[in-house]
């Protein structure tokens, strides 16, 4: 293979073109040029655009500090609610036979297995009911005190970690329990709160303000040749935006709905100067 690529041959031909010939610039007459342009207007049309005065007004134009006062009575009706509930994680083995017989029959055994030193998981696979739950040895997971039944719920509450309750009645069946954790709740403090408590108070007033804010603003622009009077009247700087496009995809004008109604029909009947070609 490298013997034939060392000796392969190749013949090439050229030629040359004289720089001249291709340098020579082409000289149009402006009725070429002119013609052209009107057999082409739609490719030197610029797009649509508009130049828009206007006034902003945001939640942070109205924050104001908080008293402490508020964050207090704040945090006493957040304090029930923010609490952290105790967790216990439960297991259990669910026995559904119809007779009454039959299920204190299995009971019996599955306690049995249980005094003999079998672990709750093992029995619960073995005699378990439940099959979303017997392959994961009888673990339901977690309840803070909602999650199951009244009458499971009432045994939960009453076990300590590691016990087997007596049966446990539902209508799902008979029920043996075992909480395998507990997590004790622990009340979040004052400073833990401070800050969101804060936010949501200056959010909370911020936006009544605004809104106060905008129904004035609509009231003085209604009759208003520009927005320099009500600007005036709330303490306001008329903002320009130029050229904006409908396609605009940054700023404040990147919003669709300010977009469409920069371009509704009513901006140029009201004598605003909108751009194009």
């Amino acid at each position: 293979m490298n013997t034939r690529i060392i000796a392969e041959q190749r013949n090439l031909r050229y030629f040359t073109i004289p720089r001249g010939q291709l340098s020579t610039p082409v000289q149009f007459t402006d009725a070429q040029i002119q013609g052209y342009y009107d057999a082409h207007q739609d490719n030197f049309r610029s797009p649509e655009s508009v130049d828009i005065d206007y006034l902003e007004l945001t939640l942070d134009d109205f924050r104001e500090p908080v008293e402490e006062s508020a964050v207090l009575e704040a945090y006493e009706l957040a304090k029930q609610d923010s609490q952290l509930q105790a967790q216990s994680r439960v297991s259990h083995i669910l026995f559904e036979t119809d007779t009454e017989d039959e299920v204190s029959e299995r009971i019996a055994k599955a306690q049995e297995k249980l005094a003999n030193g079998e672990s709750f998981a093992d029995v619960a696979r073995e005699l378990s009911d439940d099959v979303g739950s017997a392959d994961k040895g009888g673990d339901l997971g977690y309840t803070s005190g909602n999650t199951f039944p009244a009458a499971m719920e009432s045994a939960i509450t009453q076990l300590q970690p590691g016990a087997v309750s007596a049966p446990v009645q539902t209508e799902a069946g008979t029920h043996l329990i075992l909480v395998t954790e507990r997590s004790e709740g622990k009340e979040v403090s004052l400073e833990e709160m401070r800050s969101q408590l804060t936010e949501t108070i200056q959010e909370d007033e911020a936006r009544i303000d605004l809104l106060r804010s905008v129904e004035s603003l609509k009231d003085l622009s209604f009759n208003s040749e520009d927005l320099t009077y009500p600007a005036n009247e709330l303490g306001l700087t008329v903002k320009r935006a130029d050229a904006v496009m409908r396609a605009q995809n940054e700023g404040l004008f990147a919003n669709s709905t300010l977009v469409e109604a920069a371009f509704s029909e009513e901006v140029p009947q009201a004598g605003q100067q909108q751009r194009g070609d």
